[in-house]
C-alpha cells in the first residue's frame, strides 16, 4: 500500500494543517448548513486533522467493519467505558475518511463523542456527535447530520447503539484497536522506507507518521467434521479468576452435529 496525496486526498488537508498553512485549507459544506455549524464542524475536523495520529487498517480488517461481515456491538455493549476513549483519522478507503473524538466525561457519568465523514479530502459528508449513556449503553445525538452536496437532513435524536454510522464505525475502529491481539507499524514520514506487515508491503510519501494496524487473525483456518459455522468475534475472558477481557476472532469451521428433541405438543 502506497500512502500519497493523490490517493488519499485529505493527506493534502493534514500536510497543510500540521504545517499551519490554513489558509491551504479547504472543507466544503452543503449550502442549507447553518454558517455557524460551517465554523465550528470545520474548526473540529481541523483540530482532528491536525492534532489525531493516522491510522490504516489493512483490507482483511476495514473491509469486514465496514461491511458489517461480522458484528459484534451487542456483545461489546458491557465494555463501552473509557477503555474506548482516543482521536484519530481513519484512511477507510480512496474516497471516505474518518474523524473521531471520543472521551470520558466522569462529572455527568457518559462517554462524549465526535465523528465526521469526509468524502473526497474536503467534503464534510456526515456527522455524529452526542453520548454514549454508561449505564443503558444508548447514543443519545446532540446532532446528526447527513449531508450531500445540496441538502442537509437531520436524524432522530435518539437512536439505539449499533445503528449510527460514522459513530459506529469509529467504535468498532477503537474497540478493535484496544481489545484485539493486533499488529502495527508506524510509518515514519522522514525515513519514507518500506516496512512489510503480514505479506503486505507499505510506504508513506508524506512528511507525517502513518500507523498501519493488521492482524494474523485471518491466516489459519480451523476445520472439523460436521456443518459450517461463521466466522464471528467473540469476547474472551482470561487471566485470574478470568477477571480480564480480551477480543477474539473465531475463524469460518466445521462443527460436528447436535439433535434436537421435538417439542411437546399442545
Amino acid at each position: 500500500m502506497k500512502f500519497s496525496k493523490e490517493k488519499y486526498k485529505i493527506l493534502n488537508m493534514i500536510d497543510s494543517l500540521k504545517r499551519n498553512k490554513l489558509n491551504d485549507v479547504k472543507l466544503y459544506f452543503a449550502d442549507e448548513l447553518e454558517e455557524f455549524d460551517q465554523q465550528y464542524l470545520g474548526n473540529r475536523v481541523s483540530y482532528l486533522c491536525k492534532s489525531s495520529d493516522i491510522y490504516y487498517y489493512s483490507n482483511s480488517i476495514s473491509e469486514k467493519i465496514k461491511n458489517k461481515d461480522f458484528d459484534f456491538m451487542e456483545e461489546m455493549k458491557p465494555y463501552l467505558d473509557s477503555s474506548i476513549c482516543g482521536s484519530g483519522v481513519i484512511l477507510l478507503d480512496k474516497e471516505f475518511q474518518l474523524c473521531y473524538d471520543i472521551w470520558e466525561d466522569k462529572e455527568d457519568d457518559k462517554i462524549v463523542f465526535e465523528s465526521y465523514l469526509i468524502n473526497d479530502g474536503d467534503f464534510l459528508c456526515m456527522v455524529n456527535n452526542g453520548w454514549i449513556d454508561s449505564k443503558t449503553k444508548l447514543i443519545y445525538f446532540g446532532k446528526s447530520l447527513s449531508v450531500s452536496r445540496d441538502t442537509v437532513s437531520i436524524c432522530p435524536s435518539i437512536i439505539e447503539l449499533g445503528s449510527s454510522y460514522p459513530i459506529r464505525m469509529a467504535i468498532n475502529h477503537q474497540f478493535f484497536k484496544k481489545y484485539a491481539p493486533i499488529e502495527n507499524v508506524i510509518l515514519s514520514g522522514k525515513l519514507k522506507k518500506k516496512a512489510k506487515l503480514n505479506q503486505e508491503t507499505h510506504i508513506n510519501k508524506n512528511k507525517f507518521n502513518i500507523n498501519v494496524i493488521d492482524s494474523r487473525w485471518f491466516t489459519d483456518i480451523i476445520k472439523s467434521d460436521g456443518f459450517g459455522v461463521k466466522g464471528h468475534f467473540r469476547m474472551q475472558p482470561y487471566g485470574e479468576g478470568r477477571k480480564e477481557v480480551k477480543l477474539i476472532w473465531i475463524k469460518n469451521f466445521e462443527k460436528t452435529g447436535y439433535t434436537i428433541k421435538a417439542r411437546k405438543k399442545l
